[in-house]
């Protein structure tokens, strides 16, 4: 039988020397080594970070403002369309 290794990537990082004293005295208390301590708090933020992002809403008077807003668009004005057309102009190669 077989036992598949996960794979670990690296992640560096320079610290000053009080943040570095400030993680390992954290580390300490928890009963973590520094780089458990940083992971795992750091992944933690990662979520917080991206659930604030994905699981936005808004009260069913602000959705419909919202809603609103997005049916009565203006039509593009010069400045967005150049601001397109240099988008395409830059980006559309990467695709094909």
């Amino acid at each position: 039988m077989s036992t598949a290794r996960k794979r670990i990537d690296m992640l560096n990082m320079r610290v000053e020397p009080t943040q570095k004293r400030l993680l390992e005295k954290a580390a300490e208390v928890s009963g973590q080594s520094v780089t458990s301590f940083v992971l795992e708090h750091a992944v933690q933020a990662a979520h917080r970070e991206l659930d604030e992002v994905r699981n936005y809403s808004l009260s069913l008077r602000d959705a419909q403002v919202f809603m609103a807003a997005l049916e009565k668009a203006p039509d593009a004005n010069h400045a967005l369309k150049k601001a397109f057309s240099n988008y395409e102009a830059k980006y559309a190669k990467a695709k094909r």
